[in-house]
This record gives C-alpha cells, sequence and structure tokens, in this order.
C-alpha cells in the first residue's frame, strides 16, 4: 500500500500544470508518489486523450519553475480553482489518515460541482466520496488562514 503523506502540494502543482494545459477533464491516479493522468485533449475537436505521468521530482521542478514566475506580487486567491481545490484534497486525505488512489472530474455532473474521491484507509478499506467544490474551497481557505497564522507567529519569533 502506498505510504501516507501529504500530497497538497503536489497536487496543487500538478493542477496548475492541468490549468496550463486548459485541460478540464481528467482522472488522475496516484501510485505511492506518481501520478498518473489521463486527461481530454483540451484542442478541438476534443476527441483524443493525453496521457501524463508526474513523479516526485517532476513536481519539485515544476514547483519552483512556477515560483519563479510567480514572484512575490500579491494576488487574490480564488479557493475554487483547481490548484486550490487539488491542495484541499491533500489536505482531506491526509485527515482520513489514508492514502489517495483517484481523484475523478470525468464521472461527476459535467457542471463540475463535485470531484469523485477515492482513497485508502488505515484498515485497508477503499472508500469514494463526492465532494463538492463550495466544500473544497472552504477546506483550501481554512489552510490559507492556518498558513497565514504561522507565518505571522514566525515572523513576531524572529
Amino acid at each position: 500500500m502506498a505510504s501516507r503523506h501529504d500530497h497538497s502540494k503536489a497536487l496543487r502543482v500538478i493542477a496548475h500544470e492541468l490549468v496550463k494545459r486548459r485541460i478540464d477533464i481528467f482522472e488522475l491516479r496516484c501510485l505511492r508518489t506518481e501520478y498518473y493522468l489521463q486527461c481530454g485533449d483540451p484542442t478541438p475537436p476534443h476527441v483524443g486523450l493525453i496521457e501524463l505521468t508526474f513523479s516526485d521530482d517532476d513536481v519539485v521542478i515544476l514547483d519552483v519553475r512556477g515560483a519563479s514566475q510567480r514572484g512575490d506580487a500579491f494576488k487574490l486567491v480564488d479557493f475554487e480553482a483547481l490548484p486550490e481545490v487539488f491542495r484541499a484534497i491533500g489536505r482531506y486525505v491526509q485527515n482520513k489518515e489514508a492514502d489517495l488512489l483517484r481523484i475523478c472530474n470525468a464521472e461527476s455532473p459535467l457542471d463540475g460541482t463535485t470531484l469523485r474521491l477515492e482513497y485508502e484507509t488505515r484498515d485497508g478499506i477503499n472508500h469514494v466520496d463526492h465532494l463538492g467544490i463550495i466544500d473544497l474551497a472552504e477546506i483550501a481557505r481554512r489552510m490559507y488562514k492556518e498558513r497565514s497564522r504561522a507565518s505571522a507567529e514566525r515572523a513576531v519569533h524572529h
């Protein structure tokens, strides 16, 4: 079974890549620290499938590249955007003390309001949850507040 760890950062980075490529239909499978994606081709006539694989090393490279492109400029956070939603899924799975198996929006209603999440808990039982984007955005909002609070506390102690 995959090792339990926080997928939040890797999922956020992968979601940024999906947004950058304009991919909006996807199935992500996680096997330990590798992520496999099958995606709907965003290029008309939209009939092909794109397959992508991300290792931990790929995620680190993409994260560094993304950070250098973002710079330090303040930006409003869209908690319903895919990167924040994926980050929240990582936290959701971590809070369940589970292993991420799969995230899919191809089997959800086409209105884009839910994602199908599959994970395995410590007892070896696979679970399937259909999570609303609004609920995931709330988790992302709480994570942002936690990071802001931790940053402020570090600044006070230095």
